[in-house]
């Protein structure tokens, strides 16, 4: 398991993470999925689904703004994100999904790679 966090300022309107992502192929395109956000970005290859993650994750911050502390911040509690117990504007959870769960998920074949994607905005 790796922990991973948020750290979103409402007034400043600043939102950090560090998160596990999952990159892997399915037919022509290459799909990083987060799971712990469920947030995925696809491309032709690795740095075109990066981009849509940025992208995905910009519009994510953007609606979390838009609800307003408490509502974003029970958005969050939703997806297993739980405050830090000293810095309030943190959150944090343990990713408990694996490459095997994924694959299910996806209904990907067994021998499909998948590769663990930090990161880091």
């Amino acid at each position: 398991m790796k922990k991973e966090t948020i750290k979103i300022d409402f007034n400043k309107k600043d939102f950090k993470i560090n998160v596990l992502g999952f990159g892997f192929k399915e037919d022509d395109n290459f799909i990083i999925y987060l799971p712990s956000l469920n947030i995925s970005g696809y491309g032709k290859n690795k740095e075109e689904a990066l981009e849509m993650i940025k992208i995905s994750l910009d519009a994510f911050s953007d609606d979390l703004f838009e609800m307003g502390p408490q509502e974003g911040q029970k958005y969050l509690e939703k997806l297993g994100w739980k405050p830090h117990p000293v810095f309030h504007k943190k959150l944090e959870r343990y990713s408990e999904v694996s490459p095997d769960i994924l694959k299910k998920q996806y209904h990907l074949p067994k021998n499909t790679p998948i590769q663990q994607i930090p990161i880091a905005v």
